[in-house]
C-alpha cells in the first residue's frame, strides 16, 4: 500500500511500467522457486500497470500443501518480486513526481555487494 503522503507531499496517483517479457519470466522464476520451497498447488501474481490512484499494485496468492505455509510463501513471493522484477514506478504529487527505485533491491543490492567484498577479503587473506 502506498502511503497518501512520502516526505510531506501529497501523493496523487501512481504510474507503474515494466518490460513486460523481461517481468513475465522473472515472475515466473520467483513462482518456480516458491512453488519447490513450500510445495505450493497454485500461485497466482498480479503486478498492476499503468495509472492509478493510491494502493497496492501487486496481488499475490499461494494454495499450499500445508496451509501454514501460505503465508510464509505469499511474504516469500512479494519480497522477490519487488525486488527483482523490472517494474518502474512514478509517484505524483501535487507538485511534482519522482520515479521510484524499490528499496528492497537496493538492500539486496547492497548486501550482494558485502558478500562480494567479503569473499574478496577472504581470499586475499588466505
Amino acid at each position: 500500500m502506498t502511503w497518501d503522503t512520502f516526505a510531506g507531499k501529497r501523493v496523487v496517483e501512481l504510474r507503474y511500467e515494466a518490460y513486460v517479457p523481461m517481468a513475465a519470466r522473472r515472475q515466473a522464476a520467483i513462482c518456480t522457486e516458491a512453488r519447490a520451497a513450500w510445495q505450493l498447488l497454485r500461485i497466482v501474481v498480479a503486478h498492476r500497470r499503468g495509472t492509478m490512484g493510491r494502493g497496492g499494485g501487486v496481488v499475490v496468492a499461494a494454495s499450499p500443501v500445508h496451509r501454514a505455509k501460505a503465508m510464509e510463501a505469499c511474504r516469500y513471493i512479494i519480497d522477490e518480486v519487488k525486488a527483482l522484477v523490472p517494474f518502474w514506478k512514478k509517484e505524483v504529487y501535487e507538485n511534482g513526481e519522482v520515479w521510484k527505485e524499490n528499496r528492497e533491491f537496493h538492500d539486496m543490492r547492497e548486501e550482494a555487494i558485502f558478500q562480494i567484498l567479503t569473499m574478496l577479503l577472504l581470499i586475499n587473506t588466505s
